[in-house]
């Protein structure tokens, strides 16, 4: 018979305790590095995830390119060049508008970090917005005519604005004063 081995039971609060004291503690240095190392990660990974979504509207662009060159009327054209437009909007603001850190509220943003941002980052996503708000718009019109290329091709800068919008907000930098703030003082040998 395999004899069990039985562990004392120990309230929640008393492997508090003993987990505390197991813990390996940092020196200044260290925690230094650690925030140094955990930003530099980031901002790596933002740069990797931003390139990476553009190919989404760089790809897109090319169904649009064919219709320039081959249009039937000035209405593909328009349709065309509107979503070339949309594209390349949205390619600018996934590469060049930044988002506010993590810890930032948005709606709280001091006068400084506004200041920062040029009329183009401030206005360009709003502008996409309806631009893109437009083309849908017409998609729906040709929706109703039972145009249905037409109909994709105009709704497509909206998803793809949709979508790499998603993905921007989630690629929020990390917010290193607030790291710094939880720095502890410990001082080592």
């Amino acid at each position: 018979m395999a004899a069990r081995l039985r562990k004392t039971f120990h309230y929640p609060t008393d492997d508090a305790a003993d987990s505390s004291s197991d813990r390996e503690d940092l020196d200044e240095q260290e925690q230094e590095s650690l925030i140094q190392d955990l930003a530099q990660r980031d901002l790596n990974n933002t740069i990797f995830y931003r390139r990476a979504f553009t190919a989404l509207p760089t790809a897109a662009a090319l169904i649009y390119l064919p219709v320039l060159f081959s249009a039937d009327s000035f209405r593909h054209v328009l349709l065309a060049l509107l979503s070339l437009t949309s594209l390349a909007g949205t390619v600018y603001i996934l590469l060049h508008v930044h988002s506010a850190p993590a810890a930032v509220d948005s709606g709280s943003l001091s006068p400084a970090m506004i200041d920062s941002r040029g009329p183009l980052d401030v206005a360009l996503p709003w502008l996409n917005v309806a631009l893109t708000a437009v083309l849908a718009l017409s998609g729906v019109l040709a929706w109703k005519r039972d145009l249905l290329d037409e109909a994709w091709r105009a709704f497509l800068p909206a998803a793809i604005l949709l979508v790499t919008m998603y993905a921007r907000s989630q690629l929020v930098p990390l917010d290193v004063a607030s790291l710094e703030r939880l720095k502890y003082n410990y001082k080592g040998a």
